[in-house]
């Protein structure tokens, strides 16, 4: 991660398929978690864009999601990343939230084959009425991944 500003940018970089997740306990309230799956492809330089599926369950509602996935990394294999996503989600979700949108923050560890991802995310929801909601907390993710 520590590169040159211009040197972050050489070379193509490779498709990513990731596997991550979330889980908290908050005091007050039921058990979160939610299951992330992305593949993300190259489209310029070390921006990735591609499909992502989601289940989780918030305590009183879950659900599943799927959308779209974009992060712009700083490096080729270990590196930071800062990305978002916007999602519709489906199931009992798709009657409480119409779609939500999620930016991240992180650094993957790793070689050119697979890495380690672990972000924070924040991620808002707008309900059918056109309201947004805030999220209440940040979001602590860890993964896995593979590169071809």
């Amino acid at each position: 991660c520590m590169m040159v500003a211009g040197m972050a940018w050489a070379g193509p970089s490779k498709g990513e398929l990731t596997f991550s997740a979330s889980a908290a306990n908050p005091t007050a309230g039921e058990n979160v978690w939610n299951l992330t799956g992305e593949y993300l492809i190259p489209v310029g330089g070390n921006l990735l864009i591609g499909p992502s599926l989601s289940l989780f369950d918030t305590g009183p509602v879950d659900g599943g999601s799927f959308g779209l996935a974009g992060e712009l990394g700083i490096g080729k294999t270990s590196c930071l990343f800062v990305g978002a996503s916007v999602l519709k989600p489906t199931g009992d979700a798709s009657d409480v939230i119409d779609y939500t949108g999620q930016a991240r923050l992180g650094v993957k560890f790793g070689g050119t084959k697979g890495f380690v991802k672990i972000y924070a995310s924040q991620t808002w929801s707008q309900q059918p009425d056109g309201a947004i909601i805030d999220p209440d907390g940040t979001a602590f993710n860890a993964g896995l991944g593979l590169r071809f």
